[in-house]
């Protein structure tokens, strides 16, 4: 069977943005606030050995979150904490108040967002917890700390004594995470 030029171009269309990659930015309205939500997708996955001399880890998965409501615009952090077990079991793991993100060089303490910080009622969280019972909340942040989380090295939180570092490959979540702060940052 001979391709002819038009079915040809076809092809050739559908194959080049079949290879075009989404940037991971999603943007969805809330319907009890009328808020846009604009997040990074997949979520970046932070882990910290957490037994010794077994397989138990703790996991937080992190993803950036903007807010626009009618009056205000906000930056948030969202963390879910989450953890396993040597027998493979999930296990919950409590989100602590604060936060120190280590990016660029700099140490960046965060808060949960709380008060006049806080994010509105939304009817549904930013994102979906990873596990069922994830301790799951978020952190205010700026344009700038989010902007150094987007670097090249990525980032690391510390909790605490305790740091989560990057879990595996993280390139499409980080990609996703940059892309993010490129288009919020952007206007």
């Amino acid at each position: 069977m001979r391709i002819g030029p038009p079915l040809f171009a076809t092809v050739l269309l559908i194959a080049g943005l079949s290879a075009c990659k989404s940037t991971g930015v999603r943007e969805s309205l809330d319907k009890k606030t009328l808020a846009s939500i604009i997040t990074a997708e997949p979520t970046v996955v932070l882990y910290r050995d957490a037994l010794s001399g077994g397989y138990g880890r703790d996991f937080v998965s992190a993803g950036p979150v903007e807010i626009v409501a009618s009056t205000a615009r906000g930056y948030y952090l969202w963390l879910s904490f989450w953890g396993t077990l040597p027998d493979g079991t999930y296990r919950r793991v409590d989100q602590p108040a604060t936060a120190t993100v280590l990016a660029d060089g700099r140490q960046l303490a965060l808060n949960r967002a709380a008060g006049a910080s806080a994010i509105p009622p939304l009817s549904r969280p930013a994102y979906a917890a990873p596990i069922r019972g994830a301790d799951s909340g978020y952190l205010v942040v700026d344009a700038a700390t989010l902007t150094a989380m987007a670097g090249d090295d990525g980032f690391a939180i510390r909790v605490g004594e305790h740091t989560y570092t990057l879990w595996g490959d993280q390139h499409p979540a980080l990609a996703a995470f940059r892309d993010f702060v490129r288009e919020a940052t952007s206007y």
